[in-house]
């Protein structure tokens, strides 16, 4: 991924580490999404943001695309 993006040592961290701070905020709704709308909808939820995240990180053509779609992840 480094030399197909030429990105840095720094773009490198941004990247794995946005996908450890986008579970962090997702975990503080997730209690609240899972009374609210139940366990299975919550489940189904989680399923399409997870394939969107999913698609935009297949479809990256940069930096910005890969950040993006793997907090979405």
């Amino acid at each position: 991924m480094r030399r197909a993006f030429g990105l840095t040592p720094s773009q490198q961290e941004v990247i794995v580490s946005s996908t450890v701070f986008a579970a962090f905020l997702s975990s503080l709704a997730g209690g609240t999404l899972n009374h609210q709308f139940g366990r299975r909808m919550s489940i189904i939820i989680a399923a399409c943001v997870f394939t969107l995240g999913s698609v935009i990180l297949g479809m990256a053509l940069d930096y910005y695309m890969l950040v993006i779609g793997r907090i979405i992840l």
